[in-house]
């Protein structure tokens, strides 16, 4: 059972994860409208993981980053806004 996208908190648990932590999460639509992904951000990577429709979770893509994230956040494209 997929989790709902309206709920107010939700809770990812990936095992063997490459790097120590995740620092960030944004969810969105990243590669479609249809489709929810979440943006992880560790210090050294970005991850995007799409929701599998029993409810588990799949790595799309995956960067590794020259330097170190120290923040991040979503922007909304212009033609996005009504």
């Amino acid at each position: 059972m997929a989790a709902g996208w309206d709920v107010g908190a939700h809770l990812l648990v990936r095992t063997l994860i490459p790097s120590p932590a995740v620092r960030f999460a944004e969810r969105g639509h990243f590669r479609s409208l249809s489709d929810h992904e979440i943006l992880l951000g560790r210090a050294s990577a970005l991850e995007l993981v799409h929701e599998t429709a029993d409810g588990g979770f799949r790595t799309v893509s995956e960067q590794l980053l020259f330097g170190s994230l120290q923040d991040m956040q979503v922007l909304v494209s212009p033609d996005q806004v009504r």
